[in-house]
């Protein structure tokens, strides 16, 4: 796997562990299962209820399929971190695109020894 992956593999993850301490704090931090996060709980507003963390859409298909039957709540959301899946089929619809940013080491180096002290 190239650098830029492994970087944008650990955006991701840091991502859903940054959503997971936030309902933590909300007395609902939601467990990693299958490549994903998932709160079947309260979140707070403006906060997903799963988010994919791996490459793996196959099991990811599978879980959310489980979710979607299952009825977490009314309005649930997703965040499809990679992209790569087509929830279509499953009643969803994109509520907006986006890309993942990645700061190489050297620039954050740069830019950190630059800032005033």
């Amino acid at each position: 796997m190239s650098v830029a992956n492994d970087q944008l593999d650990g955006a991701v993850r840091n991502n859903a562990e940054w959503c997971k301490l936030a309902c933590r704090t909300h007395g609902s931090p939601g467990p990693f299962a299958d490549g994903m996060w998932i709160n079947r709980g309260r979140i707070p507003r403006f906060y997903l209820s799963a988010q994919t963390i791996t490459r793996d859409g196959h099991r990811q298909l599978k879980l959310i399929k489980v979710l979607t039957r299952e009825s977490i709540r009314a309005g649930w959301a997703l965040k499809g971190s990679f992209a790569s899946l087509d929830l279509r089929s499953l009643g969803f619809t994109v509520l907006f695109e986006a890309q993942w940013i990645i700061l190489s080491p050297k620039k954050l180096s740069t830019a950190v020894s630059a800032e005033p002290r």
